[in-house]
């Protein structure tokens, strides 16, 4: 049993010392499960620690029965995913004897962890996507166990129009607010945003842009309507003008065999 201990307590160290970092770390303050606190300060993304060279943004966390209800919005690549990534790895690190990545935290156990991330696949053969996300959706709180869960659901529901889209996530964030089901959801849709605002243990996040509009990758309160969805197609060249130029240039391929259409 000790040789099992020392081997578990040397993967900590060897973790630990993959960040390469000169960075905070701490053992959380255990708060017993029925409090539902989850409060950190200058929260750091492990993963990004050790992958990333550039300095890693802290993020403050503050979940608890008042503050159950969370929605993320902003542009894309500007930290949302990532910065419910560093919540759940440190609640999974936390539960785990490890310490996390922060200067001050207060934690309590969750009796599970549940996490939905868009998937690019449809699913099942002659399935929509859409249809592939309900299921999902469904399969993500059915399988959940125990009284003190916590959800992170990343972009739910881009599979269908906006207003049925919204309306899903409204019964979604309304069910959890009632229960009181500790919940963060990023979205884009944001007719969510006045909707939570009414809600009594409801909260806005948003991503903060610099005043040049430069990405900060903070997380803080209040909400952003803010898109960035056009300078991501320009960048990928999807544009009216990049659909021109291809277009002109199969017209114009004399090497293009027409019985032999590509794959």
């Amino acid at each position: 049993k000790l040789l099992v201990e020392l081997r578990y307590l040397a993967s900590v160290v060897n973790f630990i010392s993959l960040t390469g970092r000169n960075t905070s770390i701490l053992l959380p303050k255990i708060v017993p499960p029925q409090e539902e606190i989850i409060e950190i300060k200058e929260l750091k993304n492990p993963i990004l620690l050790i992958e990333d060279e550039k300095p890693v943004i802290p993020n403050n966390v503050n979940i608890s029965k008042t503050k159950a209800v969370q929605i993320i919005t902003g542009p894309n690549k500007n930290g949302k995913s990532r910065y419910m990534d560093s919540i759940a790895l440190s609640q999974i690190m936390f539960q785990s004897g490890w310490p996390i990545f922060a200067t001050v935290a207060s934690m309590s156990p969750k009796t599970d962890l549940r996490i939905h991330y868009v998937q690019s696949g449809v699913g099942i053969t002659g399935e929509s996507r859409f249809s592939y996300e309900c299921e999902r959706m469904h399969e993500v709180f059915k399988k959940a166990r125990g009284p003190y869960p916590l959800f992170l659901i990343d972009e739910p529901y881009t599979a269908t129009n906006h207003e049925d889209a919204t309306e899903l996530l409204q019964e979604i964030l309304k069910a959890s607010a009632e229960e009181n089901i500790p919940l963060f959801m990023t979205t884009h849709y944001h007719d969510l945003i006045p909707y939570v605002e009414e809600l009594p243990n409801g909260v806005n996040l948003h991503c903060v842009l610099g005043d040049d509009g430069e990405f900060t990758f903070k997380i803080e309160l209040g909400s952003s309507t803010e898109s960035n969805a056009l300078d991501v197609a320009s960048n990928s060249k999807v544009r009216y003008a990049d659909f021109v130029e291809m277009f002109t240039f199969l017209k114009n391929s004399e090497h293009l065999d027409a019985k032999k259409p590509a794959t």
